[in-house]
């Protein structure tokens, strides 16, 4: 049978000779659309054979040539974000995220309070909601006028090679744990991430890493150090914390959890108090106040997600927080339950 399909507007027509004898319309086309996407399959591996010369490298085991070709495309999404950091620069029309960072990162650094409103280039006087440690992350590329999301970048990939560090067991054994690679390549490969340059949580991200790695292995310094600096850096560390304590109390025992709890709050206080320094009010305001006055006028709660018009519109946004409050106890009980285990822990933070 031969088809012949023309696709979409911007797709060349194709002439497809075939065994099969489709019936209808709608047969044919499937039967097209399959074939089209072989052949882009087909494509890439002759780019990737063609560019990267993977044919090239003496490895001869499929699970090490998964492996590579992995953490070859790794470097390409690498590459490929950072093209926008390059030819486009991050302004406060595009997102006031890094923005409001770069002004609070340089305020510390001259000593203002680091809590007030900037006029941003959008025109739009900005309040500042983040904690010091973040901003204290972001500090050098301020002072040196080197675009922030260059550091984001940084820290994502930090994070990529801790956790090939992590697995470097395997890697010395040749069990190539190919399953999280393609994961973080799949990851790394979503429109999302490179759509979204300007997010500015993975140092926080780098951080709750180091402090799950230091937790499997044990390493009591680490972990109190890794959950204060959380604390002292984004808000989600003071909700992490709790279960990171608790599943460190299976591991350990409630004196150990007992003196690390004490350790971390010293960490996060120290990085805190750095940042706030006399400024308790503004920082007050500007974490908590503007969401505490949306609050209490009955609009959006931004906390609540997606979930918030229905809340508004039943009158019940009173009710957010505490349902909030209550859904965290079966977590915690969770987390006690099954904290010795790395992958439950995780999941139970996703969820919390």
């Amino acid at each position: 049978t031969l088809l012949h399909y023309r696709g979409y507007m911007r797709q060349e027509p194709m002439a497809l000779l075939t065994t099969l004898s489709p019936r209808t319309l709608k047969q044919a086309e499937a039967m097209a659309k399959a074939y089209r996407k072989r052949w882009k399959i087909e494509n890439y591996l002759q780019f990737i054979k063609g560019r990267f010369r993977l044919e090239d490298v003496m490895i001869k085991l499929p699970k090490r040539v998964d492996g590579l070709l992995a953490l070859v495309l790794i470097a390409s999404a690498f590459v490929m974000k950072g093209l926008p950091l390059s030819l486009f620069p991050i302004t406060a029309h595009r997102s006031d995220m890094l923005p409001i960072l770069k002004e609070g990162a340089l305020s510390l650094l001259h000593g203002d309070n680091p809590y007030q409103y900037y006029l941003l280039d959008n025109g739009a006087r900005t309040q500042n909601v983040r904690l010091p440690g973040l901003m204290m992350a972001y500090l050098p590329a301020a002072v040196a006028g080197v675009d922030l999301r260059w550091v984001t970048l940084a820290f994502e990939l930090a994070i990529v090679l801790m956790v090939l560090f992590h697995f470097r067991g395997a890697f010395k054994q040749g069990e190539v744990p190919w399953e999280i690679l393609w994961a973080m390549t799949g990851f790394l490969l979503l429109p999302y991430w490179h759509y979204r340059h300007e997010l500015y949580e993975t140092p926080f991200w780098s951080l709750l890493l180091v402090t799950l790695f230091a937790l499997a292995r044990g390493r009591g310094w680490g972990f109190t150090l890794g959950v204060g600096a959380m604390v002292g850096t984004h808000q989600w560390g003071w909700l992490f914390a709790p279960f990171l304590l608790l599943s460190w109390c299976r591991m350990k025992g409630w004196k150990a959890m007992g003196w690390s709890g004490l350790g971390a709050l010293v960490v996060g206080g120290l990085i805190l108090a750095v940042g706030i320094r006399s400024h308790v009010r503004e920082f007050y305001e500007h974490v908590f106040g503007f969401y505490i006055k949306r609050f209490k006028i009955n609009e959006l709660y931004p906390m609540s997600l997606y979930f918030a018009p229905w809340f508004i519109k039943w009158n019940l946004t009173r009710w957010l927080f505490p349902i909030q409050c209550l859904l965290q106890v079966p977590l915690l009980a969770l987390a006690y339950r099954y904290g010795r285990r790395m992958s439950a822990l995780a999941g139970i933070l996703a969820l919390s």
